[in-house]
């Protein structure tokens, strides 16, 4: 790693330019004065002197107690679980401050969510949250993702319910109904989905692209109708998945409904989304 990289790496981790300097100095020059540091560095003595202090109240270097005052870096990785468990400790009070100004009120709106990381944090605590029933409808990658917190829910004595595409994730704890689209036959598919509705309350409904690292599309929502229209729809789903792996749709108006479905009618939007996410040759998203 270059020495702009390493800067930049403790800068994240909120070190200041002239600390991540000095603490880089430090790791390769230990033990050394002030006045050498600051000539190491090329920063102005004082300033040098004032990120010294800053860096031992972090933690991130050891004074010596004697008039020479020679500073020592601490080792990285002693430094990094010092730095660890500092947040760990910053975040439960922080999240505790800011837990008491929260109003848990349900609106109407549909929020849009950005990242992979941002549609399972979302979701994940939906299921913490879950207290009868929970739906979901997801390919293996995601459901992967999410597959403990579920078990986690059913063994509190919520009610899962999945539609799953193939057996790769073990749901021993979940009612679970075998889509008839399995994974390779949604292979034109433009990516992989989850779709998950708690208690009728709350829904998420994500598209992630084929490697589940960015998302295409995903939204969030308390929308009591909206969310009561997405656990009827799953539930709905659910019923007639496990009909059809019974053999139970085989009658004449049925098998004429079956062809209202969307890859067997195939309707128009369809297309034109199936065409707004299609990748050309190098995998770039046309969509984006």
């Amino acid at each position: 790693m270059h020495a702009d990289e390493t800067t930049a790496a403790l800068k994240a981790l909120g070190f200041s330019e002239i600390e991540a300097l000095v603490y880089c100095f430090l790791l390769g020059n230990s033990p050394a004065t002030g006045y050498r540091i600051s000539k190491g560095v090329g920063k102005a003595a004082a300033n040098v002197y004032a990120a010294i202090e800053t860096l031992a109240q972090k933690g991130a270097l050891l004074i010596d107690n004697d008039a020479t005052r020679l500073c020592r870096a601490t080792p990285p990785k002693e430094l990094c679980d010092s730095l660890e468990a500092r947040f760990k400790n910053q975040r439960r009070e922080a999240e505790t401050a800011l837990q008491a100004l929260t109003a848990e009120t349900p609106d109407q709106h549909i929020y849009k969510l950005e990242t992979p990381e941002q549609v399972f944090s979302r979701i994940k605590q939906m299921i913490a949250g879950a207290s009868d029933y929970i739906l979901v409808d997801a390919f293996p990658e995601p459901l992967r993702e999410i597959n403990s917190f579920l078990e986690e829910a059913s063994e509190r004595g919520v009610s899962v319910a999945i539609e799953t595409y193939n057996d790769d994730v073990e749901t021993p704890y979940a009612l679970t109904a075998q889509s008839s689209y399995d994974v390779r036959s949604l292979a034109l598919w433009p990516g992989r989905q989850i779709n998950i509705v708690v208690d009728a309350r709350e829904f998420v409904l994500a598209l992630f692209n084929q490697q589940c690292d960015g998302v295409l599309q995903a939204v969030w929502s308390t929308s009591g109708y909206l969310a009561c229209l997405q656990h009827s729809h799953m539930a709905a789903s659910l019923l007639a998945r496990q009909c059809e792996n019974d053999g139970l749709l085989n009658s004449p108006k049925l098998r004429r409904l079956r062809k209202l479905a969307l890859t067997a009618a195939r309707p128009p939007g369809l297309e034109q989304f199936m065409q707004f996410y299609a990748t050309d040759a190098d995998g770039e998203q046309y969509g984006e």
